[in-house]
């Protein structure tokens, strides 16, 4: 782990009172088994991965630095100092199309 996050540092909104009380951040090349994602206990507690990796959500943020491109303009010239969150991405691109 390189990080745990208190959720309510992450979380706001009428349903951030289901989310889990703390959030780990694995460091580069360790996440929970594909078994803890679905509400399992392996009795492992490291193992090999034997599965490609094609995309998580587990890993520390910082480590991961993130961009969204597009090849069209904002409508909203402010849209860079608003402090959009990940939750207005859907509706952005859908108002696109």
């Amino acid at each position: 782990m390189r990080r745990v996050f208190d959720t309510k540092e992450l979380y706001n909104g009428d349903y951030a009172a289901n989310a889990p009380d703390l959030v780990v951040g694995y460091g580069e090349g360790y996440r929970a088994s594909w078994q803890t994602a679905l509400g399992g206990a392996p009795r492992e507690t490291i193992v090999d991965n034997l599965k490609k990796w094609s995309g998580d959500h587990l890993i520390d943020p910082e480590l991961v630095p993130g961009i969204f491109l597009s090849n069209r303009k904002f409508a909203d010239p402010k849209a860079g100092n608003r402090g959009y969150a990940l939750i207005d991405i859907a509706p952005t691109i859908l108002s696109v199309f």
